[in-house]
Parts: structure tokens; sequence; C-alpha cells
């Protein structure tokens, strides 16, 4: 877990020159304390899981890594994923090892394994308001990722 732990710290809350400055998530920060990160053999069970304590929990995300499979499967499986939990207030978030065009101009997937991000969909949907309407964030961003 250590290493996952630290890519979030040294890459996803760095500012970045490409970024005008900004980090390539710049809310997790704010948010580090509740973010709960878990290795997982079984992603499906680990999600719904995830989707089932993090309000009781106080969670604003869940970080899943650990067991690898390839860039499609992975894809069908957060697909299945939204479709079950789209009434919680999730959203079901994923980079993997493979990705070929990352939304960001940057290079900065975790390399070890794919990763599955459980995120509380009304702080994501606040903090993409606030990025809009304070930052060129999205001007940056790739449309066909938001």
């Amino acid at each position: 877990m250590l290493d996952i732990v630290k890519w979030i710290n040294r890459v996803l809350t760095k500012p970045q020159k490409k970024l005008d400055g900004q980090p390539i998530c710049p809310f997790v920060e704010r948010y580090l304390r509740q973010i709960q990160v878990v290795k997982t053999r079984d992603y499906s069970r680990s999600v719904a899981q995830a989707v089932q304590l993090m309000r009781p929990l106080g969670l604003e995300a869940v970080v899943l890594y650990g067991k690898q499979m390839s860039y499609e499967r992975l894809s069908k499986y957060v697909d299945t994923w939204c479709k079950q939990f789209e009434n919680y207030d999730v959203e079901i978030l994923w980079m993997h090892p493979d990705t070929e065009d990352p939304p960001l101009p940057l290079q900065y997937n975790y390399a070890h394994s794919p990763v599955v991000i459980i995120q509380k969909r009304s702080t994501l949907l606040k903090a993409r308001e606030e990025l809009k309407n304070n930052t060129n964030y999205y001007t940056i961003y790739d449309n066909d990722h938001k």
C-alpha cells in the first residue's frame, strides 16, 4: 500500500507545469484524511463494499488497486459498476497502466496495477464546478474525458 500512497502524494497532488501549476487531482490533498486506499484481489466485491461503507465511514473516496487485468476487461467492469450503482452518491473512475491517451497532457498512471476510484459524486460535482469557474483546468483537460 505504501507505493500507491506515495504515488498519490508525489504525483497526483503536486503542481504540474503542463497544467499551469495545478495538480493532476486538485482536490486530493484537501480530502486525504477521508480517502481509504485498499489493495484488492476482487475488484467487484471491493467496489460493492466501498459503495456501501463510504457514507457510514465518512469517506470521500476509496482507491482500489492490486490485481492485474486487461484494459478492456476493466473498462467493461467499470461500465457495469456505474450502472449497478447509478442511484448511489458515487462516481466510479479508473486508470490503467496501459492507457495510451490520458485525459491530461502527462503520464501519471499508476504503473503497478489498475486503479479504481470510487468517489462521492456530490463532492466531485462541486469540485468540478469550482475548477470550471475558478481555474483554466478544463481548457487543458481533454473534453472527451469530462
